[in-house]
């Protein structure tokens, strides 16, 4: 397969998939992107193996591309931009993960439920799998109503290191020709440390436009639970897209997914775009300010 702008969409036909399916083609046309449409047919165990004869499997492998075929053609929104469709059999998320890689994908983009047991069932589902082991952003989306892409708010934690984020989020924003709000959330209401992230946000406003990435930035003094804030910010500023970044996990070589990221994509009725931060932005950035959030009164001693 050619290297292009490729969109990896699974699909089990259900409305949340079909959803992913429609939004994909929004960002596929702004991109100029192909889409790439993911049917797995999952691994049922060793006795179904046994039970199910060659013929048997060959025939819900041709049902499931067949469905798939009929699918794009009933879906006239795919009829303007390239769509392939493809048919694999294994363990979900693996098979996701692994033809994202095959087909040089730039995004994966899936649909997410809208069931009560969302939340109990998160962590024990594809999509954490997909999101933790996906070295390629992964776009959750609950509905269609939203369609539009290019309104990003990046939620920022300055307590933690930053560079990485930033470069990832400029290369999604590129991608995505979108605009970014960032928003950081302080529990604290001392004002020293205000002035400092302000003039830290003031900085990463101006690495934004540096990068020809329209910035605006906002603080926020709250000790209330941050997904909420987050969605209900989001909503004041009429974004398009969360942007949330995952977690590096110390004691392990993987990442995780964090519990506020978790609340934010189970409560969050826009798109979600979930990102590991492995990409650096060229700027060296001075992070001794992070020494006064963390430890304002210099409690902390060290002999560097």
């Amino acid at each position: 397969m050619t290297k292009t702008n490729n969109i990896l969409v699974p699909v089990d036909f259900r409305e949340e998939s079909l959803s992913a399916l429609r939004f994909a083609v929004k960002i596929a046309q702004s991109i100029e992107g192909k889409i790439v449409m993911l049917y797995v047919i999952e691994e049922q165990g060793f006795f179904t193996n046994i039970v199910l004869s060659e013929e048997q499997r060959e025939m819900i492998h041709k049902s499931a591309a067949d469905k798939l075929k009929a699918l794009k053609k009933e879906e006239k929104s795919l009829e303007k931009i390239p769509v392939e469709t493809v048919v694999k059999k294994g363990k979900v998320y693996s098979q996701i993960v692994d033809t994202s890689i095959e087909i040089n994908a730039k995004l994966i983009i899936m649909g997410r439920t809208d069931s009560s047991d969302w939340k109990k069932n998160f962590t024990g589902t594809n999509t954490l799998h997909i999101i933790r082991e996906s070295e390629i952003p992964v776009i959750t989306v609950r509905n269609d109503r939203h369609l539009l892409d290019d309104h990003i708010l990046l939620p920022l934690n300055l307590r933690s290191s930053i560079k990485e984020k930033v470069g990832k989020a400029i290369e999604v924003a590129h991608l995505l020709k979108a605009r970014i709000s960032i928003l950081t959330v302080l529990d604290t209401d001392l004002v020293s440390i205000e002035l400092k992230v302000n003039n830290r946000l003031y900085e990463l406003k101006k690495i934004f436009n540096k990068y020809n990435i329209e910035c605006t930035t906002n603080l926020i003094e709250s000790r209330e639970d941050i997904s909420k804030i987050i969605n209900s910010y989001s909503k004041e500023i009429n974004a398009d897209i969360i942007m949330i970044m995952t977690q590096q996990e110390l004691d392990f070589h993987d990442y995780i997914i964090g519990t506020t990221a978790q609340e934010i994509i189970n409560n969050s009725e826009l798109p979600v775009i979930s990102i590991i931060p492995n990409t650096e932005i060229e700027e060296e950035i001075d992070m001794s300010f992070i020494k006064h959030l963390v430890d304002p009164l210099g409690v902390y001693k060290t002999d560097k």
